[in-house]
């Protein structure tokens, strides 16, 4: 079974993984592809610069992503505590509570 996120070595076998996402809104003036990155602690739905990282901006878009701009987040492997198409994660509250909008708040 593959692991994101550890070294492997040579006797890994070829595997695909489920890796959970959120979508979020960029509230910094930009946010490299890959790089690691936290949710505001009040609203999930934004993405920001943070010492208590979650995850990293979608490496596979080839720019960078810019203030108000919604991306995808790939939430750290592991940290996940339940992975189907719906998944739970402690700092993302339920989606069918939450209602984000498109501004950022505390920013």
């Amino acid at each position: 079974m593959s692991e994101l996120g550890r070294l492997t070595n040579r006797n890994a076998k070829r595997d695909a993984v489920h890796v959970a996402t959120a979508p979020a809104v960029c509230c910094e003036d930009s946010l490299q592809p890959g790089e690691r990155i936290g949710v505001n602690p009040w609203d999930n739905t934004q993405a920001e610069k943070r010492h208590n990282t979650c995850g990293v901006v979608d490496p596979f878009l080839d720019a960078p992503v810019r203030r108000g701009e919604w991306f995808n987040i790939l939430i750290d492997p592991g940290t996940v505590k339940n992975l189907r198409h719906q998944w739970d994660h402690e700092l993302f509250i339920n989606e069918d509570v939450a209602n984000g909008d498109d501004e950022c708040r505390g920013c």
